[in-house]
């Protein structure tokens, strides 16, 4: 499923894998840590069978990133974000099967298997293979689904999407400087250098003055 600049596949072991980014090389993408088996895994895209290789696997977090040659897929550069509290929708492969779930993030979820995260939690509920899958408000990707819960699920949210990005070594566009704000910081630089003018004039007089 191509959607915003994401591309949603299925895993071989039956998990989601979420393709959010592409350079000349290599197109990257992310899914839960519990559905990575091994160094490698396989999707099946345009009836080929693309080979992914994780090179960042959080396990305590729940998320992997890995990449893929770009050749088999289209150019992919999806904005990703923090979730807010509402509706959203989750893509993903339950039972083998693609599906776009309505859902709404309610909040946090602080208790996942007996433990304590850092987690958004999803309601209605989910079913087994929507772990991998993209939570997506406004057609930005705001988490990746990594558990499911009696209540519903829960995903991790789009900063450590991003923090494990960054740390995994893909090179994600930063947001763009708006013009109010390239117009702040000429102006801040313009009264530094005010200030900077006045110091060094004030200095001189100082030097000035201890020699008479």
């Amino acid at each position: 499923m191509y959607l915003a600049k994401m591309l949603v596949l299925m895993l071989t072991t039956g998990c989601t894998v979420v393709f959010f980014a592409s350079d000349d090389k290599y197109a990257y993408c992310a899914t839960a840590a519990h559905c990575v088996k091994g160094e490698t895994a396989q999707v099946q895209y345009d009836g080929k069978l693309i080979g992914i290789r994780w090179t960042d696997v959080d396990k305590e977090k729940d998320i992997a990133v890995g990449r893929a040659f770009v050749e088999h897929f289209p150019d992919l550069g999806a904005k990703i974000d923090r979730a807010k509290p509402g509706p959203a929708d989750v893509i993903g492969f339950p039972q083998n099967k693609f599906e776009v779930r309505h859902a709404d993030i309610t909040g946090a979820e602080r208790i996942i298997d007996g433990s304590e995260k850092d987690l958004l939690a999803i309601a209605p509920p989910l079913v087994g293979g929507t772990s991998g899958g993209a939570v997506v408000q406004d057609e930005t990707l705001v988490g990746i689904v990594t558990h499911t819960t009696p209540a519903g699920g829960a995903c991790v949210n789009g900063k450590c999407v991003q923090e494990t990005i960054v740390r995994a070594g893909v090179p994600i566009e930063t947001p763009p400087v708006s013009q109010r704000d390239a117009i702040i910081a000429a102006i801040a630089s313009f009264l530094m250098h005010l200030w900077k003018d006045k110091q060094h004039a004030a200095k001189k007089i100082l030097a000035a003055a201890a020699t008479v």
